[in-house]
């Protein structure tokens, strides 16, 4: 790249951090996040006093049920007990929404694959025929890499399930404010 070009890429790229920068200035950005509504499953957290005076920071999880300029409505999601929280705005330190539910089954099945691999490896040296003897035929390598392919499979089978099982929300910041 050429000095011209350098020069250019730079003017470019401050110029989109000025305009960016000036958005947020006058509001245009703020606008385009989505707000809190009822229905939506939300993360709140919240600081406020104890009884002893010391500030305490909790977080509340569950489904906005209402929404004013003063308040927020949670209905918790704790499992077998209905239990609404009504949340004062001013405490809310941070508001989440959840955007998707996201599955691991790809990390559960390389994670299974490799402790399929281990296991089987361990099993195929604990059983080894040919240490005792120098020689060892072609059979019996076969029978090994069998022994340890089959309980890779498992053990990648058994890790995609469990990761498909596991499940956790994607969370995005949303100014905690009504309309």
């Amino acid at each position: 790249m050429t000095f011209q070009g350098a020069r250019r890429t730079v003017l470019v790229l401050l110029s989109a951090t000025s305009l960016a920068l000036q958005g947020c200035a006058s509001g245009h950005l703020d606008s385009a996040l989505p707000l809190l509504a009822p229905e939506a499953r939300v993360r709140l957290t919240t600081r406020e006093r104890d009884e002893s005076g010391d500030w305490v920071e909790r977080i509340y999880v569950g489904r906005l049920v209402a929404i004013d300029s003063v308040s927020l409505t949670v209905a918790l999601a704790r499992s077998g007990a209905d239990e609404t929280v009504v949340l004062r705005r001013a405490t809310v330190l941070i508001a989440e929404v959840s955007q998707a539910t996201r599955h691991y089954m790809k990390e559960g099945a390389l994670a299974g694959l490799g402790a399929g691999l281990l296991i089987g490896g361990a099993i195929v040296q604990g059983t080894d025929s040919c240490r005792a003897t120098s020689t060892c035929s072609s059979k019996t390598e076969l029978k090994n890499n069998e022994t340890i392919a089959t309980y890779a499979v498992i053990g990648a089978a058994a890790g995609a399930l469990i990761g498909f099982l596991v499940r956790s929300d994607v969370w995005s910041d949303v100014p905690p404010r009504g309309p």
